[in-house]
């Protein structure tokens, strides 16, 4: 009985924004659990998205300007990925700290690939592992480049 109760109290929330109060009442008098107050918040999320959407939007004026993009040559940011996944993340230097730590795997990887040799049974399924996130890795790269080279080329534009 509780729980329809909760939901009655979310339902009056997404409905009514000003029986906010009325409803923290009515929880309390209720006795929900934490549990149960955790899931009027959930069910009255749709009023905190339309709080967000009637919010003003900050005037564009005001904002700090953008910091200068300079574009990127998708081909070697994704061939720098591919042959060492991360370092394309550097190049395209948008996140520096993600390629630095995919490129210090990479490194560790290719050192325990060699040393495992041809021959060892667990070669080629880190061969062909390594071959295919380095290849989504180059995929991602490339795209990121792209992007980075219409936002200078629309920087531009706007000068």
């Amino acid at each position: 009985m509780k729980l329809v109760h909760a939901i009655l109290i979310a339902a009056a929330l997404t409905l009514t924004p000003s029986l906010t109060a009325a409803a923290s009442a009515a929880e309390a008098a209720i006795g929900l659990t934490p549990i149960e107050v955790a899931a009027v918040d959930v069910l009255a999320a749709p009023l905190d998205a339309r709080a967000a959407a009637e919010a003003p939007c900050p005037d564009p004026a005001a904002a700090e300007p953008m910091a200068k993009l300079s574009p990127k040559n998708p081909w070697i940011a994704g061939g720098l990925n591919f042959v060492l996944g991360g370092a394309g993340y550097i190049y395209n230097w948008q996140r520096p700290v993600l390629g630095a730590g995919l490129t210090a795997g990479a490194a560790g990887l290719t050192f325990v690939e060699l040393s495992l040799g041809t021959n060892s049974p667990l070669y080629l399924p880190m061969f062909a592992s390594v071959f295919v996130i380095n290849t989504l890795l180059a995929v991602d790269a490339y795209q990121e480049a792209e992007a980075i080279t219409k936002m200078a080329e629309w920087q531009a534009m706007q000068r």
